[in-house]
């Protein structure tokens, strides 16, 4: 169950800074031609590939997955290992179905951006991936890496824990699920785990409490209606 992190902040991120890089470059390579077109030509790289994962976005959003793929690969080409292509295009490919391609991705992003700050949602996709071809250890391997790396992202623990759950480890799954809230206090769907696994244990008294605090966070909706009748 992945949960994704809004992108339209990261694209914006990434072309208004690579137009204040153009803007410095020239400035101060101005005299040398050659190096100002050169840093030029990248700042320009980076606003078409910025433009191309907006759109594949937007595809991805209505449900036209192949098409959005083309523009991540669009981007991919006028930006070589773009960071956010690469993640894009795993999303969209685990989204199909098609969970090995999206692993390559993945390898791909870590290996040419590994200490980059953006990669915490590459490994929630590639832990999804992995657990989606009935890899559970080596899934459970990769959300500890992005742990390692990435100690207060509360959607490693949440999405660790799903994969815990979904092969039987109610404890372990349980705990994962505590750990994210501690991250995100207001995190729905971890409050909806620690719900539903304490009620599968007959601990009542902190099912309901879990219950409440995520009909607090999310009142309305069909996961609320159903989580009113376990009350």
């Amino acid at each position: 169950m992945l949960f994704k992190k809004p992108l339209k902040l990261t694209i914006m991120k990434t072309s208004l800074l690579s137009c204040l890089f153009i803007t410095i470059s020239v400035f101060m390579f101005g005299q040398n031609t050659g190096v100002a077109k050169n840093l030029t030509n990248q700042g320009v790289k980076l606003n078409v590939a910025s433009d191309l994962i907006y759109q594949g976005v937007k595809l991805h959003d209505a449900g036209k997955f192949d098409e959005a793929i083309i523009k991540y690969d669009e981007a991919l080409e006028a930006d070589k290992n773009n960071l956010t292509a690469l993640y894009e295009k795993s999303y969209t490919l685990s989204t199909i179905g098609k969970n090995e391609d999206a692993i390559e991705c993945c390898k791909l992003a870590v290996k040419h951006h590994p200490d980059d700050e953006d990669l915490d949602m590459i490994y929630v996709v590639w832990g999804n991936a992995l657990d989606a071809i009935g890899e559970m250890n080596d899934a459970i391997e990769i959300y500890n890496e992005g742990i390692e790396k990435f100690p207060e992202f509360y959607l490693i623990y949440f999405n660790k824990g799903i994969t815990y759950s979904s092969n039987k480890y109610y404890d372990k799954a349980l705990s994962c699920f505590e750990e994210a809230i501690t991250f995100n206090i207001n995190h729905a769907s971890s409050h909806n785990g620690i719900a539903r696994l304490n009620q599968m244990d007959e601990n009542y008294v902190p099912a309901v409490l879990a219950y409440t605090y995520f009909l607090i966070i999310e009142p309305e909706g069909s996961r609320a209606k159903l989580n009113i009748q376990e009350i």
